[in-house]
């Protein structure tokens, strides 16, 4: 909140979010025309809303997903979900939901789930929280407004969910100027060969950033070198004095000294640049290794690409605090919560830097066989009784 009352602060839209809505809109709203879709939205809730009222979901081999504005992918989840049981459900369906069984096609579901399974995996990578993922966005976004085109083999009832979907993929889905900067931060993606139109527009967005963190850098070196210029100036003019001097040629002024060919920038020379780096590479891990080469695009790489792409973490987050939070644990104070919610989100990152020492292992495994040897001596008590109540009857 304080965050966003300062100035010059640019909101920057949860993709996860915008997706999400485009898909809601496409099977809620009257005016998408997408009537053969919303259909078949309803029929199947219906369905699936009286499986799970008369208890009978226990009976399939999958649980049927309920439908939620809050859930991202909650469309894709039903629909999937409503496929993998659909040879099951005549046999748990009462007479009047079977009518309402027989009015869905088992292929249009199917051709649909395809569809939305793309818009499923865009959501889930956009939305992976140990590596930056903001580059991803125009590039993902692109990618669903092709697979939005349509084909000769679609079915009648996806023709024109897809023609909605792409028309609000293109005015819905904002893309902020962040975006272009950091998908031309990323060495296999700053060419655009998916949209070469927007090529120059990222590269104009990164030279313009690059300016300004040069300015800022030369500020400060540009006086103490011209101070400096100063003083070798006058230590020059005193050394002119002396007689001897005049036999030699003068001094050549600091413009003459500059090289005759201009040397290319760090920005050309990335850009110019054809390495590839692996798609499952870490983009920070990029940066830092080659931080010597481009020092200044470095600084700017850890400031764009440390945005995140969707809020999904912190949506996850606020449910994490409320499960530390509880009525029992009232009185945590704030910088307690901070490291609980630290740990918890960054457990498997932690293991990973600090691995645990052999000796904590063995405490731990030791600890373990002592408990399951209690628990085993707990539980047979009354056996080792009963055979030495036995014995002292048999004397």
């Amino acid at each position: 909140m304080k965050r966003a009352f300062k100035d010059d602060c640019i909101r920057i839209g949860c993709s996860a979010h915008y997706l999400n809505k485009i898909l809601q809109h496409a099977f809620t709203n009257n005016n998408a025309n997408c009537d053969a879709a919303q259909l078949l939205f309803k029929l199947i809730r219906a369905i699936i809303t009286n499986i799970r009222q008369s208890h009978k979901q226990s009976l399939l081999s999958t649980c049927l997903v309920n439908y939620s504005d809050t859930r991202f992918s909650g469309i894709y989840l039903r629909f999937d979900s409503f496929l993998k049981v659909y040879y099951e459900l005549p046999q748990i369906l009462s007479d009047e939901q079977k009518k309402n069984y027989l009015k869905v096609d088992y292929d249009s579901l199917e051709s649909l789930c395809i569809y939305l399974k793309n818009f499923y995996d865009v959501i889930e990578k956009l939305s992976y929280e140990k590596t930056p993922t903001i580059h991803l966005v125009i590039p993902y976004k692109q990618l669903l407004i092709t697979l939005s085109i349509i084909n000769d083999n679609d079915d009648q009832l996806i023709i024109p969910l897809k023609l909605y979907i792409a028309k609000e993929l293109s005015n819905y889905w904002i893309v902020n100027d962040v975006h272009f900067i950091a998908t031309t931060l990323h060495p296999n993606l700053k060419s655009f060969n998916h949209t070469p139109h927007q090529r120059y527009h990222a590269e104009a967005l990164l030279k313009s950033e690059f300016d300004k963190y040069q300015e800022l850098q030369q500020q400060p070196s540009s006086s103490n070198n011209n101070n400096k210029r100063k003083q070798i100036q006058q230590q020059k003019n005193t050394q002119l004095a002396s007689l001897l001097d005049d036999i030699f040629d003068l001094p050549i002024s600091p413009d003459e000294l500059k090289d005759e060919a201009e040397t290319k920038t760090e920005f050309d020379r990335y850009i110019e640049d054809k390495t590839k780096i692996d798609k499952d590479m870490n983009i920070l891990i990029y940066w830092k290794n080659n931080k010597s080469s481009y020092p200044t695009l470095a600084k700017i790489a850890k400031r764009i690409l440390s945005i995140p792409a969707t809020n999904t973490s912190v949506e996850r987050l606020f449910s994490d605090s409320g499960s530390t939070i509880t009525n029992s644990r009232t009185r945590l104070q704030t910088s307690k919560v901070n490291q609980l919610l630290f740990i918890r989100r960054n457990l498997s990152v932690l293991r990973e830097l600090f691995p645990p020492s052999i000796e904590q292992i063995i405490k731990r495994k030791n600890s373990n066989t002592s408990t399951t040897a209690m628990k085993k001596r707990k539980y047979s008590t009354g056996e080792d009784d009963d055979k030495d109540l036995s014995q002292e009857d048999v004397k």
